[in-house]
């Protein structure tokens, strides 16, 4: 499995318009996207500028597929990188547990 996790800090003014946006490709990505098995979007409980996904995909292809898909386009285009206050953090893994052959969609 190819995990993404990602950490936002954005801009106070612009959280709530950045999740609108986060929600449809989270959305977008569990509905339409075979491969993808997960999307989270979650904000820290302790600093709600932070914004988080938490992604599993069955592979590489599926992640790069990911990123062609036009609810993935939407999103990129819906934000700025004026919005962030911190720059975007990224984290790109592979699931040790659970293993791959308990993902299921």
């Amino acid at each position: 499995m190819r995990i993404v996790a990602v950490k936002f800090t954005l801009k106070p003014e612009f959280v709530e318009p950045f999740l609108q946006a986060s929600l449809g490709d989270a959305r977008g990505s569990v509905a339409n996207e075979p491969g993808c098995y997960r999307f989270d979007v979650y904000r820290d409980q302790n600093d709600p500028n932070v914004v988080c996904f938490y992604e599993v995909y069955a592979d590489d292809a599926a992640f790069e597929r990911h990123q062609t898909m036009p609810h993935f386009v939407k999103w990129r285009e819906s934000w700025k990188e004026e919005w962030l206050a911190a720059p975007t953090e990224v984290i790109h893994g592979r699931s040790i547990f659970p293993p791959d052959e308990h993902w299921h969609k």
